[in-house]
């Protein structure tokens, strides 16, 4: 899974911020603030999927999220299923 840029589309790319690219234990990854309409903030980040990726999970792999928490509580997530470069909200 490849961390990309446009995280939503070309028009929010100057909000996008590069997270842990000089921490070589983490993958970096391309992250965008957002609002939503109700007041919530969140950040959002997309990933694609190699070619083996995607078969793997047309064949029944599963996904598996891991947020590292520090001994924090987990946060709630949103994950959804969009195509490139669009607003998946």
């Amino acid at each position: 899974m490849q961390s990309i840029s446009p995280v939503w589309t070309e028009e929010e790319v100057p909000n996008e911020i590069v997270v842990a690219l000089d921490q070589r234990q983490y993958q970096p990854i391309i992250i965008l603030p957002v609002t939503f309409s109700d007041g919530v903030q969140g950040m959002s980040v997309r990933f694609r999927l190699s070619e083996e990726e995607r078969k793997a999970i047309a064949e029944g792999a599963d996904i598996v999220i891991t947020e590292l928490t520090f001994g924090n509580q987990f946060t709630p997530l949103k994950i959804v299923v969009c195509q490139p470069e669009t607003n998946p909200y």
